[in-house]
């Protein structure tokens, strides 16, 4: 019998780019609904499936010594978020909150436990200082901003990560380069005056001012437009990722990746989650930020020791 291929469960090609171009055309038509829906829907159930891949895959790639301070960072973070949701903290509490534990993490990994070289450690320190200035300055919000749309381009990374390790993958790596490609091509689009876009609503304007900052808003009706259709392609295309092409790479899916009694937990918190959207968009936000921010954040880390430590062929100290 032949050796099943490791992309052998992945969707065929025909059908991801099938997916991909229903979303282009929802996130241009319809930007905002699918902004939302999308987000309610799958947003926190992405968020488990992530974590569940990033388990499997670098658990056991480095030390635990490493991990620990990882983790109890990331805690006090989601404790932050916790009180600000309840009404504890003011929402700048919890942004500051944001801007300083990736501050520790950068130190964290510029003092990895682990053979790396120099010049990676030297870049995670300044790093960190880098973003102690942004908090002396006061600019955490516009940091903040940036690297949370940034974060819907991860899985670009870890492809990369695939791809270097087995040549086999590089197809994949080369096919989410290219739909990964497509919300900057739309938001330059928009950027460059095309009159393709939708004009930005009233309810479309007020989702802009919380995801990008206010002096981008200066860009017309037609830009901002497509910087909201840009921002929904984005979120989707990185759900689609996480949730089905990068777990077929380990030769399973997601479900069986997270096991049985997680993924009905999953499915009962989503279900709750998505009616409070329902109920409370603005307070629902900020009850999924707790996970939200915890993943998107634990990801930082892992990603620069994959791009710039070494791969996970080599054994480490």
């Amino acid at each position: 019998m032949n050796r099943a291929s490791p992309l052998s469960l992945s969707p065929p090609l025909d059908r991801q780019h099938g997916e991909v171009l229903l979303l282009l055309t929802l996130a241009l038509l319809m930007p905002v609904p699918l902004y939302l829906v999308s987000l309610a829907l799958f947003g926190l159930p992405h968020v488990i499936t992530e974590l569940a891949y990033i388990s499997h895959r670098y658990r056991g790639r480095w030390p635990w010594r490493w991990w620990i301070p990882i983790g109890l960072t990331l805690a006090c973070q989601a404790v932050v978020r916790t009180g600000v949701w309840l009404g504890a903290y003011p929402p700048d509490a919890g942004q500051i909150a944001d801007l300083a534990t990736l501050m520790v993490l950068a130190i964290v990994m510029g003092l990895a436990p682990m053979r790396l070289a120099w010049p990676a450690r030297l870049c995670a320190l300044a790093m960190a200082v880098g973003l102690f200035w942004l908090l002396e300055q006061g600019q955490w919000l516009i940091a903040l901003l940036i690297l949370s749309m940034l974060h819907n381009f991860t899985p670009l990374g870890l492809a990369w990560d695939l791809a270097r390790e087995n040549r086999q993958h590089l197809p994949m790596f080369r096919t989410f380069a290219i739909y990964f490609s497509l919300p900057v091509v739309v938001a330059m689009a928009g950027y460059s005056g095309h009159e393709v876009f939708l004009h930005t609503s009233e309810s479309e304007a007020k989702l802009l001012a919380q995801q990008i900052p206010h002096s981008w808003l200066a860009w017309g009706e037609g830009q901002q437009g497509a910087l909201m259709s840009a921002l929904a392609l984005a979120q989707c295309l990185h759900y689609l990722a996480v949730m089905r092409w990068l777990p077929a790479t380990a030769r399973t899916t997601s479900v069986a990746m997270m096991g049985t009694k997680l993924v009905w937990l999953t499915v009962i918190a989503a279900s709750i989650l998505m009616v409070y959207f329902w109920i409370d968009y603005g307070r629902a936000r900020q009850l999924y930020g707790i996970a939200a921010g915890f993943h998107a954040w634990l990801e930082w880390p892992i990603l620069w020791m994959v791009l710039i430590g070494q791969p996970s062929g080599q054994p480490q100290t």
